[in-house]
């Protein structure tokens, strides 16, 4: 990670690797860009910033954002979401089973 952004990243460890390359990403669009927030979501990254070609630049924003709906917030590896008591979080199978989440009910059910 970049120095300094430790403060603005309210996330899990197993999306570093998703916001490693879109910082990468944002880099080479705009250099100066700033970020204002990192955080989970509703079980989802959201990523908050400003910065010149923000119109390219929310197509990076937004690849990073999809990747994460598949992406255990813990540990990295594949997930999908869950759900405790109301709060949603993807999570991989082993996460979701150590911290006591269920698969988020289809709509069927």
């Amino acid at each position: 990670m970049p120095d300094g952004w430790g403060r603005w990243i309210r996330c899990g460890a197993g999306w570093y690797r998703i916001l490693a390359r879109l910082e990468e990403r944002l880099r080479t669009i705009d250099p100066d860009y700033r970020v204002h927030q990192i955080k989970e979501k509703f079980g989802t990254l959201r990523f908050y910033w400003t910065g010149r070609n923000y119109a390219v630049g929310k197509t990076a924003v937004a690849d990073a954002e999809t990747e994460s709906a598949r992406t255990c917030e813990v540990c990295g590896s594949p997930g999908c979401l869950r759900t405790r008591r109301g709060w949603l979080r993807t999570l991989c199978d082993d996460c979701a089973n150590t911290e006591g989440y269920e698969h988020l009910p289809d709509d069927d059910e």
